[in-house]
């Protein structure tokens, strides 16, 4: 027998898996002359009943920033000032070197990935535009990283690149 909410045909003799049809009681005969759409919206009202609606989502964009902000920290304390140091370090050799640069550019210039992960690096990178070394562009290319599952990495111009300097 197919579920009379849903139409779900069982597989191989099994009862219906709908959820419906599990906790609301059927349709006594089928209502040949209900209006169209009747049966879709007693459906809804009888999912609605066993899930209820999903909770509003909270749009707090200060809240977002603060919580970045904790993270980034958290991140850049776990390395410790010595990677700190270095990474700064490569992040100006890079931006004097090229117009535009990313994460990636980082770790191929021979910058060691932190014990505890490459997290740290955004606060690496956010310090440096607060210097006035870069800034973001709000672009975003591909990471070659393979750990990163060429995920999306911020686009970075330099402030300080030189022509002819560098690689």
């Amino acid at each position: 027998m197919n579920c009379p909410w849903c139409g779900y045909a069982p597989q191989n003799g099994h009862e219906p898996l709908c959820l419906a049809s599990a906790t609301v009681e059927p349709p006594r005969e089928k209502a040949w002359g209900s209006p169209p759409g009747e049966e879709a919206r007693r459906a809804a009202e009888a999912l609605a009943r066993v899930a209820p609606p999903a909770p509003a989502v909270v749009l707090d964009l200060a809240e977002g920033m603060r919580r970045r902000d904790v993270g980034m920290a958290r991140a850049s304390a776990g390395v410790g000032e010595e990677w700190r140091s270095r990474a700064r370090s490569v992040l100006e050799f890079v931006a004097r070197s090229r117009g535009e640069l990313t994460a990636d550019d980082l770790w191929a210039a021979g910058l060691e990935v932190p014990e505890h992960g490459t997290n740290a690096i955004g606060s690496v990178f956010t310090t440096a535009a607060r210097d006035g070394l870069i800034e973001n562009t709000h672009r975003t290319i591909r990471s070659a990283r393979p750990g990163n599952h060429a995920r999306a990495v911020p686009v970075w111009r330099s402030l300080v690149f030189a022509r002819g300097v560098g690689t």
